[in-house]
């Protein structure tokens, strides 16, 4: 069944993570900032966020009440890691390049400020034709159901759809509902990956 869809994960294949120790030396409240995302991206309590149970600066303003710093230096710490110019330019110029010959999705596990960033200061929304937010819709990569929705949504069946993400578990359970999947590695590698598999399913 040839592809008529690409569906695109955001954080690490849209947007470039900083260097935390580089985000550990250079932020005020840089190295105990850190080591709370650390914590968090390890604990119960991101998926709650990503399930959209909890609110994203409800969490981080108790995080700075309990570490004693300023709420102020955790949105620097956030508007740092998440400016425009982290976005990997050459998968824009792709997704850029992909427009019209295919729909365009972004499918991520993100908590509920995240539509509001991709579309007021990305207009990301301008690029794809539609956006999955997990936060949004109480599912979560690697559940089944929100590739199935992502592609349902897109106006298409999962057997059309390559998604690239930067997680083997989320690209394997693409796999499991038919999609193909490009685990995203880096930029170069990863653009001729997608580039081949398109072409072979022309």
């Amino acid at each position: 069944m040839p592809i008529d869809t690409v569906i695109f994960d955001f954080g690490g294949v849209i947007l470039r993570y900083l260097d935390p120790d580089w985000l550990r030396t250079m932020l005020p409240y840089g190295d105990q900032i850190q080591t709370a995302v650390n914590e968090y991206l390890q604990s119960d309590i991101l998926w709650e966020v990503m399930r959209g149970r909890l609110r994203e600066m409800d969490f981080w303003s108790a995080k700075a009440r309990e570490m004693n710093i300023p709420i102020e230096a955790v949105e620097r710490y956030l508007q740092v890691q998440t400016a425009r110019a982290q976005l990997d330019s050459q998968v824009l110029a792709r997704m850029a390049g992909l427009k019209g010959r295919y729909k365009l999705g972004i499918l991520s596990n993100a908590g509920d400020t995240t539509r509001m960033l991709l579309q007021e200061h990305y207009r990301l929304h301008e690029v794809v034709d539609d956006i999955v937010i997990s936060a949004e819709e109480g599912l979560v990569k690697p559940e089944p159901e929100i590739y199935l929705l992502s592609a349902r949504r897109l106006g298409t069946q999962p057997e059309r759809c390559v998604f690239v993400d930067d997680l083997p578990e989320n690209i394997r359970a693409a796999e499991r509902v038919g999609m193909r999947g490009v685990l995203f590695t880096d930029t170069e590698s990863s653009l001729a990956r997608l580039d081949s598999l398109l072409a072979q399913e022309a």
